[in-house]
């Protein structure tokens, strides 16, 4: 699997060894469709959007939601 397939895949989210292509866990938290993820600069957040007009930010070395915050346009 390469990075960028990971910015296609619905709730919920998986995050890849990508080395190994081995799935390492899966981030449950969206009520819907996730939008779009993103990766910190420094690689220990995940950020995800989805359609429940929220975003979340994860712990990517353990998959635990940090914070869940409503999108407001």
């Amino acid at each position: 699997m390469h990075p960028q397939e990971f910015l296609l895949i619905h709730d919920p989210i998986c995050d890849h060894e990508w080395t190994s292509g081995e799935q390492v866990y899966t981030l449950r938290g969206h009520s819907g469709a996730v939008n779009s993820v993103a990766f910190s600069t420094d690689g220990t957040r995940i950020i995800s959007g989805g359609r429940d007009k929220l975003i979340k930010i994860w712990d990517a070395e353990n998959g635990k939601e940090v914070q869940s915050v409503p999108f407001v346009h």
